[in-house]
């Protein structure tokens, strides 16, 4: 599948203070490992296979030089063809951001505006000064201006200030929101969920409203499905497929994850089928190398007393219409044959499968030894001694 990643960053050191000076508390924890260049040469070589297009988002530049930062990042898309997009920052404060915009839009790659309103309760997640700047009158003013040059503005709050969000969004019908890492879910107890879903409802309502899927482990400070699955599946069940779009937010998730595995756990295999159902030319990528497999199996520990309930599960899980099930809704292939012969040919294309399963797996490449493997086959030993 062909990836746009709609947020991505590139820097020199030397110009982000906040970055090169004495390190302080960050929302996103230990960043030792970002204060250094991170140039488009290094974001391209971490890319996975697929990537076609991407946005670079501003990096809090000091405001001044806020058409300097723009100016750069537009010679590098010159010289490299990346990013396709640009989000630079303006504040809407200024009297004079009409005339800033203008300028800024003289370089072609100019798509929108990124000033960040996040406040919270909590220091350490605050950014903006206050959590109402939105509703002021002279920001607002500025807000119009940007409308008006048909640029995006990225909005980036908490749930608390989701319904201030959702009225500015019908105040300004006729500009486009990208609500930033999906509404920033920092908050995972009941009440925090809960306060997150209304808030998210009432922005869904908003068609001027789209969301990034990106930034899903500034809070946790890890990449894992469990983590990122539900705030995706939420996310896209409230504003649909069409309204969505996948960002890496790198080098910030680099802190805790490669890139290749931020699209891994962000793009299982049933997105492809939701996304197909939805209406959405989505397809499996077909690399000339052949097709990453992975084999699953099972194993019964010797002795065990549930001997006849394991062969019951290997039992359905063998089963045709088992099988059936996963190849038609979550994109899986199969390693039993009596499926294929099941399937219409066109089924099984969308699928990128075969009607012979035997060419399937002559066109795959088995995963290579994983890191960790003696660790990880010392506690499989564990668990086996202990059933």
């Amino acid at each position: 599948m062909a990836i746009v990643d709609a947020h991505h960053h590139i820097w020199r050191l030397a110009d982000l203070p906040w970055l090169s000076g004495p390190p302080v508390p960050r929302i996103f924890g230990d960043y030792q490992a970002l204060r250094r260049d991170y140039l488009i040469d290094e974001y391209l070589a971490e890319a996975p296979a697929g990537l076609v297009k991407s946005v670079y988002v501003q990096t809090n530049w000091p405001p001044e030089r806020h058409l300097e930062e723009v100016a750069w990042v537009q010679s590098v898309a010159d010289r490299h063809g990346f990013p396709h997009a640009i989000v630079g920052f303006a504040d809407l404060t200024w009297p004079d951001v009409g005339t800033r915009l203008d300028a800024m839009r003289a370089h072609p790659n100019v798509r929108g505006i990124r000033q960040q309103l996040h406040w919270h309760t909590r220091e350490l997640y605050r950014f903006a000064s206050r959590p109402d700047l939105m509703n002021d009158p002279a920001w607002r003013r500025g807000l119009a201006e940007v409308g008006t040059r048909g640029l995006v503005f990225e909005l980036q709050v908490f749930s608390s200030q989701m319904a201030d969000s959702a009225r500015l969004a019908r105040d300004h019908a006729d500009t486009t929101f990208v609500l930033m890492h999906a509404g920033m879910l920092e908050d995972r107890s009941p009440q925090g969920w809960a306060a997150w879903r209304r808030g998210m409802r009432e922005l869904a309502a908003c068609p001027n409203v789209v969301v990034k899927l990106s930034g899903l482990g500034t809070f946790e400070h890890r990449c894992t499905v469990d983590l990122r699955r539900p705030v995706i599946e939420e996310t896209l069940g409230l504003f649909g497929a069409r309204r969505c779009m996948f960002g890496s937010n790198v080098p910030v998730e680099t802190l805790w994850a490669t890139y290749a595995e931020i699209v891994a756990v962000t793009g299982w295999n049933e997105s492809i089928v939701r996304l197909r159902k939805q209406g959405l030319a989505v397809k499996f990528m077909e690399p000339k190398e052949g097709a990453m497999t992975w084999v699953c199996g099972l194993s019964i520990v010797k002795d065990t007393p549930l001997l006849e309930q394991a062969h019951e599960i290997i039992d359905a899980m063998l089963d045709q219409e088992s099988r059936l099930y996963e190849m038609r809704n979550f994109g899986y292939g199969s390693s039993t044959k009596s499926p294929y012969t099941v399937m219409s040919a066109q089924e099984l294309a969308d699928l990128g499968l075969s009607t012979n399963p035997d060419s399937v797996l002559n066109a795959s490449l088995l995963q290579r030894p994983i890191k960790g493997e003696e660790r990880l086959q010392r506690m499989f030993e564990e668990v086996k001694a202990i059933n």
